[in-house]
């Protein structure tokens, strides 16, 4: 079942766990009654083995050392604003 957090005002946070139909972006603070706003909270699960992201890409060696101009200038975009 789902976690979600809430922040009352005086009495910092506390959790609630619901299905994700029954989730209010408000909820009462079981201390309190005060409405509490819901926070972001980061994701309860670890991506793990490959498949999720594409590699990035490495980057030549000589691109690192350049500066700004240098590599507009090599990369074609002399034009750009």
């Amino acid at each position: 079942m789902p976690t979600y957090t809430y922040s009352c005002p005086e009495h910092k946070l506390f959790t609630v766990f619901k299905k994700m139909s029954e989730m209010l972006t408000e909820e009462p603070c079981p201390k309190c009654g005060t409405q509490s706003p819901k926070q972001i909270d980061t994701p309860t699960f670890i991506r793990k083995g490959g498949g999720w992201t594409r590699p990035d890409p490495k980057i030549p060696e000589k691109y690192l050392k350049m500066t700004d101009a240098e590599l507009d200038a090599d990369l074609g975009f002399t034009d750009c604003v």
